[in-house]
């Protein structure tokens, strides 16, 4: 039986532009509540009742736990991308030739130390393939950009190869998980 994935992207992380934090686990700014009260006026979608997991990083955390009275489940396979060696990095300090190499294969290339989009995929097929034990629920999740990329992809039953595409911040999406 299908089931209904409602998957809300993390507010405004405290960083400045044009640095990779992957799983660094970064604050939320000042806008906060303002983004909180935009994704509750536009999404119709949630509700109280269903089951809720949440990437335990705190810009996915605090978010979850705004708009949601029930327990959230925090699931460590919901973290974003690792990118190793060059978490809170600016972009220049990686290195144009690193970004060129990693873009070039953004599936299989791993930053140093870091995670290839593969084995990010591994960990969240996993996550789904858990939510399928669920019985007739639809189920809100609460994640980072490359997570979510992972689920529409997993959803829609297209390769990884599709993965680079754009997001904002608090941006609903709902899949359906069969």
């Amino acid at each position: 039986m299908a089931k209904y994935l409602n998957v809300i992207r993390h507010t405004t992380p405290d960083i400045k532009k044009g640095i990779l934090y992957g799983q660094t686990d970064l604050g939320i700014v000042d806008s906060f509540y303002d983004e909180v009260n935009e994704i509750k006026r536009n999404n119709i979608f949630l509700n109280n009742n269903e089951i809720v997991f949440s990437s335990p990083l705190k810009r996915c955390k605090v978010l979850a736990q705004e708009l949601f009275s029930q327990d959230i489940i925090f699931d460590s396979r919901l973290k974003e991308l690792n990118f190793g060696d060059w978490e809170m990095l600016p972009f220049e300090k990686v290195g144009e030739k690193n970004l060129v190499e990693w873009r070039n294969d953004i599936v299989n290339t791993r930053p140093p130390n870091g995670e290839s989009i593969k084995d990010l995929s591994i960990r969240v097929h996993e996550f789904l393939e858990d939510l399928k034990k669920i019985e007739n629920q639809t189920i809100n999740i609460i994640a980072h950009a490359g997570v979510i990329k992972v689920i529409s992809l997993y959803c829609l039953n297209e390769p990884l190869e599709r993965f680079e595409f754009k997001m904002n911040y608090g941006e609903f999406f709902q899949f359906e998980l069969t």
